[in-house]
């Protein structure tokens, strides 16, 4: 039998390209399609709704939960105290019948592995979290702690940061875990070094705050070799991608702008009808 692993990948608000994908797969494919699935960072939330079987309250998450300063608010007093992205408010989000609660009985009971990829601060090294009923929503808030505009998340004593700063497409991981194919959903455009000059300097910058742990701050400084490990993981001969057919709407990864989330969402489904039918053929 053919294992099949899903990974979906990092990118802040362009992971609103991988939420309508992430629809897409689970409305035409189903999560039994998949047999293991993997995730950091902001792909732990499409991955979550996807094996829970929830696709239309991710859809809900998209088009009405996000925008605006619901989930950002980069006003200076909120990356003083690094509540910038407010990954309490997914946390409570989750937890509310009334609002988009995560149904975490039909994840962990739906036969597949679910992992999320988080950073050790203290060892500066990916883990792979396979949470339980206890652990998994803090597993998914760890696995999205960015440095400087969030604080570190706690788990049974050990403390972590975001896991796309050291496994942000754990291919590797699943090929070891015994995959035989696997599907990366890739929310990133294609690099493009005129654009990451100036975000190369800030994030360099942000370094300077985690000099108490230098493992963190040399991933944070070297971040620019994260596209770079990312292109190499999908070109991976057992990996198959879907990545935007054309530029995302969203103007940064911090865009929250309705219309440009509505539209990052509308191309990822676009994107994954187009690969679904091509599967389908075949």
């Amino acid at each position: 039998m053919v294992k099949r692993a899903l990974i979906i990948g990092p990118g802040g608000m362009y992971g609103a390209y991988s939420c309508g994908a992430t629809y897409v797969l689970g409305k035409r494919l189903g999560r039994k399609y998949f047999h293991k699935g993997y995730a950091c960072s902001a792909g732990a939330y499409p991955l979550a709704f996807f094996f829970s079987g929830q696709y239309e309250t991710l859809k809900k998450v998209l088009r009405c939960d996000l925008d605006g300063t619901k989930f950002i608010d980069l006003s200076f007093s909120n990356i003083l105290s690094r509540k910038a992205l407010k990954l309490d408010y997914m946390e409570k989000m989750f937890k509310d019948a009334k609002a988009a609660k995560l149904n975490i009985n039909s994840l962990l009971n739906s036969g597949r592995d679910v992992i999320f990829v988080a950073t050790n601060l203290k060892t500066g090294k990916p883990e792979y979290i396979k949470p339980n009923k206890k652990t998994i929503l803090k597993a998914m808030t760890a696995s999205c702690s960015l440095p400087l505009v969030t604080r570190v998340v706690k788990i049974n004593g050990f403390e972590y940061l975001d896991g796309g700063l050291t496994d942000p497409l754990p291919v590797n991981k699943s090929i070891e875990d015994g995959c035989d194919e696997v599907l990366v959903l890739c929310n990133y455009p294609k690099p493009s070094s005129k654009k990451r000059g100036f975000k190369e300097q800030i994030e360099r910058l942000a370094s300077l705050f985690y000099l108490s742990t230098p493992s963190i701050a040399k991933k944070i400084f070297d971040s620019v070799n994260q596209l770079k490990y990312i292109e190499n993981a999908i070109n991976h001969k057992k990996v198959t991608v879907i990545r935007p057919s054309k530029e995302l709407p969203l103007v940064s990864r911090s865009d929250t702008n309705q219309e440009h989330i509505d539209a990052a969402f509308d191309l990822g489904m676009k994107d994954a009808e187009a690969f679904v039918d091509n599967l389908l053929k075949n």
